[in-house]
């Protein structure tokens, strides 16, 4: 759903409008687990590897993380781990890169 011309989804323009602009690089994460949400109450701006970390969605964690990471390390490939953990071997390449589950 977008609601001006600059297509922004609700749930941001609703935020910026009532709390306060986004901080650039930042994610609204829903606290209340739906979506669809525009109370600015339930969103709180996080990092996107934060907010991967604490979203219901987020299918890896920490320990798979670290579990992938090493064993990229040690010459096992992106396919292989995308299939073993059930991700997209992009997930993968932005984990094993740090772009994504950084600490």
């Amino acid at each position: 759903m977008t609601v001006d011309s600059r297509r922004r989804r609700a749930h941001r323009y609703y935020y910026e409008r009532l709390v306060a602009p986004i901080p650039r690089g930042r994610l609204l994460h829903h606290r209340c687990e739906n979506r669809r949400c525009v109370n600015p109450d339930h969103l709180e701006p996080l990092l996107p590897s934060h907010h991967m970390a604490v979203a219901p969605s987020a299918k890896l964690t920490w320990a798979a993380v670290e579990e992938i990471r090493r064993r990229h390390a040690a010459g096992e490939g992106q396919s292989a781990l995308s299939r073993e953990f059930g991700v997209s071997s992009s997930i993968v390449c932005r984990v094993v890169n740090g772009k994504a589950w950084r600490t």
